[in-house]
């Protein structure tokens, strides 16, 4: 995993710079914001961030507000909410609405670090997966999707609907489920065997 690049938004500028400086001699780089417009402001311009770790309680647009907002224009960045004793329960919400954990102030600068790392590794298996969703989007034809009619269940037109369900799993166990899985029968037609419609 490459080193996280995060983000620390708290109104508590000494708390921002101490644990900035903190992560620093970590070799993880850190910019700093304080407030919830000030981060959104930053963020248009640091769109490889991996995490921010956001406070909670802070004047004008607070955590909560803000985490909406990140989670709207840029979703694949994780945020670990910050709280006090007495914000645990907006902390939890944040949690419901996308964020990655949550930390008791004031933290552990290992624990801090874990979670971060955590974070990050989420946000980096996401964006593979993207990257992988994307290749596969680009490289693979529609012929390696089709499925030979040779392969699939077949029925006469006479046949009921038992008997469509009974060819269907018939067609599951014996083809392999990892390529596909079978969600259509064809109906063969009497008077023009070669001809099926599926359903």
């Amino acid at each position: 995993m490459t080193t996280p690049f995060i983000m620390l938004v708290d109104d508590e500028a000494t708390f921002v710079e101490t644990t900035a400086k903190r992560l620093d001699v970590r070799n993880i780089e850190t910019l700093s914001a304080f407030s919830g417009e000030e981060c959104l402001e930053t963020l248009k311009t640091n769109q490889t961030l991996d995490v921010i770790v956001l406070d909670v309680k802070m004047p004008g647009m607070g955590g909560i507000e803000t985490l909406k907002k990140i989670k709207e224009e840029f979703p694949l960045i994780e945020v670990i909410m910050l709280t006090g004793h007495a914000t645990v329960d907006s902390a939890i919400d944040g949690i419901k609405l996308g964020a990655y954990d949550y930390l008791m102030k004031p933290c552990d600068i290992d624990e801090l670090i874990g979670k971060v790392e955590g974070a990050a590794q989420k946000k980096q298996a996401h964006e593979e997966k993207l990257s992988n969703w994307g290749n596969f989007m680009e490289t693979c034809t529609l012929k390696e999707l089709m499925i030979p009619l040779a392969e699939y269940a077949t029925i006469s037109e006479d046949a009921n609907v038992l008997e469509a369900v009974n060819a269907l799993e018939a067609a599951q166990r014996t083809f392999n489920p990892k390529r596909y899985r079978h969600r259509a029968v064809l109906v063969l037609d009497k008077e023009n065997p070669g001809a099926g419609t599926p359903i």
